[in-house]
């Protein structure tokens, strides 16, 4: 049993080492496929930008410029305790 412990083990790992790289291949065919999406959806969403432009005659309603941005802030007293120094 001890002279075939070598080969086992290197069998095994072998294995193992076969296992993760189709693991590896199957995360990369994942990521590349979403990655993919991502850039159809986004060139999707580039064109809709270009026609609601259009349609809004030239209005870009996404444009930071377009819009003021007012900042409020708003303070309230809690609790207040009075106290008398001599």
């Amino acid at each position: 049993l001890k002279k075939y412990e070598k080969q086992f083990n290197a069998f095994d790992e072998a294995k193992k080492r076969k296992l993760r790289l189709e693991e590896t291949r199957g995360k990369r065919k994942n990521r590349s496929a979403f990655r993919a999406t991502l850039a159809r959806l986004k060139e999707i969403r580039s064109n809709m930008k270009q026609e609601r432009m259009a349609l809004l005659n030239g209005y870009d309603s996404e444009d930071e410029s377009n819009f003021t941005t007012k900042e409020v802030t708003i303070e309230t007293i809690l609790s207040s305790k009075e106290e008398l120094v001599y």
